[in-house]
Formats: structure tokens, sequence, C-alpha cells
């Protein structure tokens, strides 16, 4: 399911908060004590966020730019940024084209932390082609202490993997990687669950939505169930399950999570490729693994454009024959907010050729 200008109040995966009816205020105590505040709350609030659907609860407000110190002097703009810009969250690094690296600040969160690179300004308007390429378990964020404004030449790329794109199955930062067959490894908080019997049934990573299971089976006993809130911590997709029945039937990764941030009273415009998608699941005729689940976005400032050429996109992974990922979640926090009719918000859950139960939307 595509969503095209939605109205944010009627889907529960595409949430806008205005800063007007914050519920609460951000403290002006260090950033750590700030962090700390909101992991205390967090699981008091994990309950609640996953029974109100309608609308997201939001016991935090976004990073603010303010209290993070610049990685360089000059703005992040065209010049500096035109061509390949690789970020490795577990290096905390951002390697511009030229070369030179830039040093993130890591911030602790109730799952895998955000690495985050603030700028003095981020103006990448007129670039051919600026292209984010991304790795590691934090999630990232950028963010700037004026304004944000990203051309449609910008693209950022923090997908799920899978074997079914003839990848591997990490997760993108901030997301999990998928299981193998024998049930290893943590694959999220809503990891696509398995009967490892005669059937193979295999579930699809929940997050925004519901995991996918086979058709012979029910949705929710075994597809991953969803969690989170992008206002509490930034946080990723869940990988889904590896078919114990073939043993290169592996689960695919869940998608990535970004933050992108202006000033409170700065403009954010995006007009460029976000794709935190959860990756496709493994093909083994009937023995397939499952699809990972589609990532989170968090877009924040003062007034917020998404223009024409924009594609944010959440979706689940497709899985041939097991469980698709549930579709992700895509979030904004402002004082108002425009979006293009023809810009694309996606937080569908992923498909599947067979008969089977598909992801969540």
């Amino acid at each position: 399911m595509i969503f095209r200008t939605p109205s944010f109040q009627e889907s529960h995966r595409i949430f806008f908060r205005s800063r007007s009816v914050r519920r609460t205020v951000r403290s002006t105590q260090p950033l750590k004590m700030i962090g700390t505040a909101c992991l205390s709350l967090a699981r008091l609030a994990s309950l609640a966020a996953l029974l109100c659907t309608a609308i997201s609860i939001s016991l935090c407000d976004p990073l603010d730019p303010s209290l993070f110190a610049s990685v360089m002097v000059e703005p992040l703009d065209d010049h500096a940024a035109n061509g390949t810009i690789t970020i490795d969250t577990d290096a905390r690094t951002l390697t511009l084209p030229s070369g030179d690296i830039l040093m993130g600040e890591f911030v602790t969160n109730a799952y895998k932390g955000v690495v985050v690179f603030t700028f003095n300004d981020i103006d990448i308007t007129n670039a051919i082609s600026a292209v984010f390429l991304t790795s590691g378990s934090p999630a990232i964020a950028l963010l700037s202490k004026t304004n944000v404004e990203l051309s449609s030449g910008v693209s950022f790329d923090l997908r799920g993997q899978g074997p079914g794109q003839g990848g591997d199955r990490r997760g993108g930062p901030g997301g999990w990687d998928g299981r193998d067959p024998s049930y290893n490894g943590d694959a999220g908080p809503g990891a696509g669950g398995g009967d490892s019997g005669l059937t193979g049934i295999v579930g699809g990573g929940g997050f925004g939505g519901y995991g996918g299971v086979h058709s012979w089976d029910g949705i929710g006993e075994i597809g991953g169930q969803p969690y989170g809130n992008l206002f509490l911590d930034l946080i990723g997709g869940s990988g889904g399950q590896g078919n114990p029945h073939h043993q290169g039937a592996y689960g695919a990764g869940g998608g990535g999570a970004i933050e992108i941030g202006a000033a409170v009273n700065g403009t954010l415009m995006v007009d460029c490729l976000i794709d935190v998608r959860g990756g496709d699941g493994s093909t083994f005729f009937q023995f397939n693994g499952g699809g990972g689940s589609g990532g989170g976005i968090l877009l924040h400032g003062g007034n917020i454009t998404v223009g024409p050429n924009a594609q944010l996109l959440a979706a689940g992974g497709f899985c041939e024959s097991g469980g698709a990922g549930g579709g992700g979640r895509i979030s904004f926090f402002g004082t108002g907010k425009t979006v293009s009719p023809t810009a694309v918000l996606s937080v569908a859950g992923g498909g599947s050729s067979w008969n089977r139960v598909l992801g969540d939307d």
C-alpha cells in the first residue's frame, strides 16, 4: 500500500506531531541525563505505545541540534557532498567524497543507540548525485543547527539485506539481522517466528505492522509483532526467520532507522530518496526464509516540506512463499508540514507471489 499525501491522523504508521501539542518539554540538563530520562520511561511507555495504534504516544522530543557540537565548520553542501558519502555507525564515522573523515557522537537509547552527525547547515540542493551508503549496528541521526534542504539528487540507503536480493542478511543501521535456519541470532523485538516441524512455516519480521506467515497458519502467531515509537527511541525493523528445512533459506534483515532534523525554528525540506525497506527473504521453492520488516524515518524541524520528488520508503521485504515483512514507521515532528501530492510515502507490508499472508501495513 502506497500513501500519497496521507491523512496523518488516519494512518497509525505515518504520524505527524505538532510542537504546539507536545506532551513534555525537553530538559536543559546535559544530553546524557536526557537520554537516561527517556530510557527510564521506555519500559512504562512500551505497552502504551503498542496499545495506542491511532496516535503515537511521545514522552521525549527528537534530538535537539543545539545540544551537539558541529562536526565541521563548513556546511554540508553541494561542494562537500557531491559524490558518495559513507557512514559507518560502528566506527562512528562519516567519510566525505573528498576522503575527509568526520567523527560522530554516540547517544544511547533502549535498543542499539544512535550515532549523531551535526552540521551548522545542511544544504544539498544542486548536487548531481549525493549518495549516502550506510553500515553498522546503531541508527543514524543527521542534524542541522539551522536548516535542512535535500534535493532530488540525494539518496540514503539503509535497506535491510536478504539472500533473496543476492546479499547477506544484515539489518540496516538501527535494524536487526535475519535469523539462520537453526533459529540462531537476535532478530529484534519483532522477530519472525517459525515452526521447526514438518511444515517449516516461517514468519516475517514485524515493526509498524505484523510480519506475515504462511497461509496455513494465522497472522500474529509466528509473524513478528509490532513494537516501538520513533519519538521515544530511534529504532529500525526486525529480521525474518530462516527455514529449518533448507540450510540456505535465511531470513532477511530489517530496514534501518534514520533521523534528519533542523533547528526548532528552522525549515526542513526533503525532496530526496530515503530507503529503509526490509530485506527480501531467501527463495528455495517452498522452503523460504521470512522477509525483514521496514525500518524507521523520523523528520523534525520547524516547518517541514516533503517535495514532489520525495520517496520515503519503509515497506516490508518480499517473500516468495514464506512470511513477508511488516511495514515500518514514518514520523514527523514540527510546527507545520506540507506534503506534495506526488510524493511517495510507503509503509506497506511486503508482498508474496504465493498464497501466503502478506506483511501488515
